[in-house]
């Protein structure tokens, strides 16, 4: 495990996913502690794909390959390249194991760093084969409620913003029991801009928003009182949590699962992304602890 802080910020990684694993403020842990009997992660990172494939099956060419939901980023060891006080660098590279379910070759590099308030994630996706590169990618933390009750309706409030103005109503992606994408979408209002988060509220699985409705979240406790802001520039967004659990996560992605019944190529998967030979980009979220002293 690896430590990077400041005088407001402790923030833990581990090797493996390269996922944060705590971040704390001013005392107050903000990230979900793994707990099995709800969820068994912090913050995995989602790569090379978001969701699922059908009958984790996927198309590359004439040739199939096979992957469980969110890839394998989340379950690798990735290896420490830079670290210091306040920000640390890991890789992921392809290697023998990663090309028989995923047939491209690639280096995931993840940053991060604290900035004031809270902390930066950076993910540079290089494409380091011959070959045109397909992938998607996706952020997936965590975040604790700090006044929860099993027992009560409402466990808080989510407020989200596009371009500086609060979102009035969502247009929601309907999903499957197998969790892929239905072609018809619904529309879920906010109260006074605001998403209660009840028990029910995930009965049905992830909110999923395409479209880039949104480019930040505010999470609220059951006052009314904010305490983690999370911005982003992603074009699908996935607010999830188990039915009844003590934590709500919220999903930048960069890719969806697969929409229902789909039998295309890879090339086809709604929001691919795509890298040609030797190229790279850059990606990230920002998380800002909203405590007090």
């Amino acid at each position: 495990m690896h430590r990077i802080s400041n005088n407001n910020i402790a923030v833990e990684v581990d090797d493996l996913g390269a996922e944060i694993t705590s971040m704390v403020c001013h005392g107050r842990q903000l990230i979900w502690h793994a707990d099995p009997d709800f969820w068994r992660r912090h913050a995995p990172i989602l790569f090379p794909i978001v969701g699922k494939v059908c009958d984790n099956t996927y198309r590359v060419g004439n040739d199939t390959y096979h992957l469980p939901q969110h890839g394998f980023a989340r379950d690798s060891r990735f290896r420490v390249v830079d670290a210091s006080d306040s920000s640390i660098t890991l890789i992921l590279e392809s290697d023998a194991e990663s090309l028989k379910v995923y047939p491209y070759n690639f280096q995931l590099q993840v940053c991060y760093s604290l900035v004031e308030g809270g902390v930066s994630c950076e993910w540079t996706v290089r494409n380091t084969g011959n070959g045109l590169m397909y992938y998607q990618i996706g952020a997936h933390p965590a975040f604790v409620y700090p006044d929860y009750s099993p027992e009560e309706a409402l466990h808080g409030y989510l407020q989200l913003w596009h371009e500086g103005v609060a979102v009035d109503s969502l247009e929601v992606t309907r999903l499957s029991a197998r969790g892929h994408a239905l072609p018809d979408t619904y529309r879920l209002p906010l109260t006074a801009g605001h998403l209660p988060i009840t028990q029910t509220l995930f009965a049905n699985d992830a909110l999923v928003l395409e479209g880039a409705q949104t480019d930040a979240a505010v999470l609220y406790d059951k006052g009314g009182k904010a305490f983690v802001r999370m911005t982003f520039d992603a074009p699908v967004l996935g607010i999830w949590s188990p039915v009844n659990a003590p934590f709500c996560c919220i999903e930048p992605w960069y890719g969806r699962t697969d929409s229902d019944g789909f039998e295309g190529t890879i090339d086809q998967r709604p929001y691919i992304q795509t890298l040609a030979p030797k190229e790279s980009k850059v990606f990230g979220y920002q998380i800002e602890a909203m405590c007090d002293d």
